[in-house]
């Protein structure tokens, strides 16, 4: 991670029984970020056109 000033943190597990969390964090290059921020945008678009 200390060759990009971007990183995704992924929390997987049960969160309201704190007994089985798994924290991890990967870096992401610029460009990488505005893909993922792209497909979420239209993600929540699409969505909102289905309802």
């Amino acid at each position: 991670m200390r060759n990009s000033q971007y990183a995704v943190i992924s929390i997987q597990g049960n969160l309201e029984a704190n007994s089985s969390i798994i924290i991890s964090a990967d870096s992401m290059p610029l460009d990488e970020l505005n893909n993922e921020k792209q497909k979420t945008i239209e993600a929540s678009t699409d969505k909102k056109e289905e309802s």
